[in-house]
């Protein structure tokens, strides 16, 4: 930067107003300030408007995603696929297993209710028959020939509401969660549609007989006989006649008509791994083998 010597009024000689010395000095002092002014404002840097920074931006907490902790770790839309637990392949793993519908989905909807965890279960994707008077439900289940324990494969499409039954169940471990399915809910609306009739031993049930029996024809077929309290005997849907005689059969009827028994259950027991949960279903049959443990992983609604 140059240096330029500005020559104060009081260092000038005393000279009169509007002289031509007078005049002169004027102009050289002009002259002066002006090259004073330009040097300077060209080396510094250029002044500009940079607005009202006082406004800035908002500051603001962080975003943090919730800690989830107990129960409210199983929370969630969770979608599962099954396996076939009787058919294997060459290395004894378990093959795919679908639903009638040709679906393998398997569905979980869990939520809290204050401290207890309760929500549904789908299995498959189908839409569920309507049921019928005299028909056995669903249609074209074989529920074989002998009069035993009658616990159906889950009626594919029908959300079964899960109850919380930790207390009774869990070994207690803080990753793991019991609930269960009403095994009939399935037969809610097939079981009223049935009749009422007066057994033997003082009970009701659908059918009314003093015994039944059931045999494999020579082509396969099964054939099922009803024996009537006057001697004679009545053939019978093999089906029907399990759903209606069968041990824990999914009706209880009284004189009044039949409702379905929802007293016993299918427990499903759950463990939080890895961020997903497997599911162990202990007493729920397909195709008269117990269900696979499934593997969910939690989805969008």
């Amino acid at each position: 930067m140059r240096v330029v010597q500005i020559l104060h009024p009081w260092t000038l000689p005393a000279m009169k107003d509007n002289t031509p010395c007078t005049m002169t000095w004027r102009l050289v002092l002009g002259a002066l300030l002006a090259a004073s002014s330009s040097a300077c404002s060209g080396d510094g840097l250029p002044l500009r408007n940079v607005g009202n920074t006082s406004d800035g931006l908002e500051v603001t907490s962080p975003v943090t995603t919730p800690v989830l902790i107990g129960n409210a770790r199983f929370e969630g839309h969770w979608l599962g696929q099954t396996r076939d637990p009787l058919i294997r392949d060459a290395q004894q793993r378990p093959m795919d297993y679908a639903f009638p519908s040709g679906s393998r989905q398997v569905v979980l909807e869990l939520a809290l209710q204050g401290d207890v965890l309760e929500g549904s279960i789908t299995f498959g994707s189908g839409v569920p028959s309507e049921p019928e008077a005299g028909v056995s439900y669903p249609p074209g289940v074989n529920y074989g020939l002998s009069l035993s324990v009658v616990n159906p494969s889950p009626i594919e499409g029908l959300a079964y509401p899960l109850t919380d039954v930790n207390t009774e169940s869990s070994t207690g471990a803080p990753d793991e969660m019991v609930l269960s399915y009403p095994r009939f809910a399935g037969f809610a609306d097939w079981c009223p549609l049935q009749p009422a009739l007066p057994r033997s031993d003082g009970g009701y049930a659908c059918v009314s007989a003093d015994g039944a029996a059931g045999a494999l024809a020579a082509d396969g077929s099964r054939q099922c006989t009803l024996f009537l309290a006057d001697g004679s005997q009545q053939p019978i849907d093999c089906d029907y006649l399990s759903l209606c005689l069968g041990f824990s059969a999914p009706c209880a009827c009284d004189a009044d008509g039949c409702a379905v028994d929802g007293s016993l259950s299918n427990r499903v027991f759950l463990q939080l791994i890895d961020g997903e949960i497997a599911a162990t279903f202990s007493e729920t049959v397909v195709d008269a083998g117990r269900l696979g443990d499934i593997r969910f992983q939690r989805a969008a609604n």
